[in-house]
């Protein structure tokens, strides 16, 4: 087997988070301090913590394949796109 031959497949990828991520499973005092993701007057979805934004990285979280493969799959998952 030559590493040519080999494909690396990432199974511990966390970086686009759900929308709802915090809504579902924190409540009270912890939800209202959790991130929110909020879309600005352009219709760019970002993550504001404490007064603090971020953009969302809008790209497929994975490690493997070639960069033309890469997809913005996940935000199509997400409905934020």
């Amino acid at each position: 087997m030559q590493m040519n031959d080999i494909t690396l497949i990432s199974v511990d990828d966390h970086i686009c988070e759900p929308p709802t991520l915090f809504d579902n499973h924190l409540s009270g005092e912890a939800l209202a301090k959790a991130p929110k993701f909020l879309m600005d007057q352009s219709g760019k979805n970002y993550w504001n913590h404490h007064g603090v934004r971020k953009p969302s990285a809008g790209l497929d979280p994975t490690v493997g394949p070639p960069f033309e493969e890469y997809g913005m799959e996940s935000l199509a998952r997400l409905g934020t796109n």
